[in-house]
């Protein structure tokens, strides 16, 4: 069996030591042969610099290649068509592998042949100070205790820790207009191609392995207020087709809550909330935000016109 490891990167030379230095580490499963691949997505750093060390030290073949069409999807297209893998590993470059990562990864195959297999985050935070009200967990995705080992028919892996077989790759492509491009922030491009694959093979579901585990480390301008409903509106905006009931109702709503919660902000448990900011964050964001998103979508049309059209010419393939 075949891996190729794929990290596309763009601006992040200061932090992607961290996930490479990981990845040279990795326990290659037995009979596996193993590539990585960095995808440059334009970088003004030193990112090539960075690579070319790792490749050097690294016990596991390391190729650099420069993207030079800006965006993220555009990157992991890439990666497709340069790996040589029967099943390719999806990792952000904030992130960072355990050694077994390939291991769990191959036993999954093993036993259960999946064609795409998706893991959880948990939060990390970078040498240096980082705000007191500030909590790692804020990076985890996909917690333990809410799926449990298997396939899940509504799951959806997260493409910074995600494994696609090569039918997948061979059928489907990452929508160049959805997700970032260089520091503008985007969403949906890994459901768009999970759906699309999944609308073709109705059989098929993602299998979700907890074991799977990566280190997410949440960069500086990641840990704010400001940030974090920006985050929640656009993603609102991404997921604009699952239609609210009344959308002038509930923009009042939300409005009323924000109000409300700056009266109710003085009398939090604040055992719950030690910091103010805490129950901003965990509270009234993700409650009242994401209408704002919702509403903003239907002017800016940044997810509307992008919709991939449904593969008619896919085979189904079954799982």
């Amino acid at each position: 069996m075949r891996f190729s490891v794929c990290v596309c990167t763009f601006n992040r030379a200061h932090i992607l030591p961290y996930c490479l230095d990981s990845l040279t580490k990795l326990k290659i499963p037995l009979g596996a042969e193993v590539e990585i691949l960095v995808i440059d997505n334009n970088s003004t750093d030193h990112t090539r610099e960075v690579v070319d060390r790792y490749a050097r030290l690294s016990p596991i073949a390391m190729r650099y290649l420069h993207e030079g069409r800006q965006g993220l999807s555009i990157a992991r297209n890439r990666a497709i068509d340069e790996a040589r893998g029967d099943y390719l590993g999806f990792l952000d470059d904030e992130c960072v592998v355990r050694p077994d990562w390939l291991e769990i990864a191959a036993a999954d195959i093993d036993e259960f042949a999946p064609y795409i297999i998706g893991g959880p985050f948990v939060g990390a935070i970078l040498p240096g100070d980082a705000p007191r009200w500030f909590k790692t967990e804020y990076g985890d995705a996909y917690f333990f205790e809410k799926l449990e080992r298997g396939y899940h028919k509504e799951f959806r892996a997260a493409a910074g820790n995600m494994f696609l077989h090569r039918r997948v790759c061979e059928a489907e492509r990452f929508d160049s207009s959805l997700g970032p491009k260089a520091n503008e922030m985007g969403f949906g491009e890994e459901t768009y191609l999970q759906d699309h694959f999944l609308s073709e093979n109705s059989d098929a579901m993602v299998f979700y392995e907890p074991r799977l585990v990566v280190a997410h480390y949440i960069l500086p301008h990641k840990m704010s207020l400001r940030y974090f409903a920006r985050r929640r509106m656009e993603i609102a905006a991404c997921h604009h087709h699952i239609a609210l009931r009344n959308l002038p109702v509930e923009l009042v709503w939300s409005l009323a809550y924000l109000v409300l919660s700056a009266f109710r902000l003085p009398f939090r448990d604040r055992q719950a909330y030690p910091y103010w900011q805490n129950y901003i964050y965990e509270k009234v964001i993700p409650t009242a935000t994401p209408v704002f998103g919702v509403a903003f979508e239907k002017f800016r049309r940044r997810y509307r016109d992008s919709k991939l059209k449904l593969r008619r010419d896919a085979a189904p393939i079954g799982r």
